[in-house]
């Protein structure tokens, strides 16, 4: 019998630009747009794969905020781009406060 995985934290809708990159020195380095965010993860829209349990440092434009985050998911998406639902480590992030009105997300 499967288990169904629940979220215990919402996410909200909310579209930030970061840059994501693998710790590997020969994997891609991008800028990415986030789909959804919550305080212990959040759904990324990327133009390139990553392998499930990958560890990826993402950076928030604009920011000097730097975290490492687990891939959980990548999904093929119907435009061609990749959904990928990474897990934050390390303590949660309040994405309201450390990203101030006056910074462009």
């Amino acid at each position: 019998m499967q288990m169904k995985l629940e979220r215990f934290e919402k996410r909200q809708p909310r579209e930030i630009s970061m840059t994501m990159s693998n710790l590997k020195p020969s994997v891609v380095h991008e800028t990415a747009v986030s789909e959804n965010v919550s305080p212990g993860g959040f759904r990324l829209l990327s133009n390139y794969a990553r392998n499930r349990n990958d560890i990826v440092e993402v950076t928030l434009q604009n920011t000097r905020h730097q975290r490492l985050a687990r891939v959980v998911y990548c999904q093929k998406l119907s435009d061609g781009r990749f959904g990928i639902g990474l897990e934050l480590l390390g303590d949660p992030f309040d994405w309201a406060e450390e990203i101030s009105p006056g910074v462009p997300d």
